[in-house]
């Protein structure tokens, strides 16, 4: 892989993990504000004490990632805590999602109204999209593409 193919896919993991972390902070705040206006507890609304505890463990990755991502920048070998990382992002992010969606199911309220508004909504989507980029980037900076062997000694 090119050292300017290596560089750009680590500031892209930079700029997707401040992107996520960002996106992370806020709709943990509006989740919060949701809770205290509408008096319910935040383990009710995300489905349990575990599901309470993940979404406290997934800004931790994120925020361990946005490290993991400029370390990669200064080229530190952290391509696979990076990957790990984004895993666990990813997973915890489609776990709580799908208690934000069974939470809202049966209370009959809109998701966007636990996330804050529309447009907070569409951010947890960028956030899951963003998560699986960053999972891309880092594959492609474990798993470069390699240059194929000429065939020049297998003639038929």
């Amino acid at each position: 892989m090119t050292q300017k193919k290596s560089i750009f896919l680590s500031a892209a993991i930079l700029a997707l993990g401040i992107l996520t972390l960002a996106v992370l902070l806020r709709l943990t705040w509006n989740l919060f504000v949701f809770c205290d206006e509408y008096n319910l507890s935040p383990d009710a609304v995300c489905g349990s004490d575990l599901d309470l505890g993940l979404l406290w463990l997934r800004l931790l990755a994120a925020l361990l990632l946005l490290l993991g991502g400029l370390g990669l920048l200064f080229r530190l070998p952290l391509v696979r805590v990076v990957m790990v990382l984004s895993v666990v992002n990813l997973g915890i992010s489609l776990r709580l999602l799908g208690t934000l969606l069974l939470f809202c199911h049966r209370q009959d309220i809109s998701p966007a109204l636990v996330c804050g508004s529309p447009l907070d909504w569409g951010l947890l989507w960028i956030q899951l999209i963003a998560a699986l980029a960053i999972l891309l980037c880092s594959l492609g900076l474990h798993f470069p593409k390699r240059a194929p062997k000429s065939s020049q000694g297998l003639r038929p």
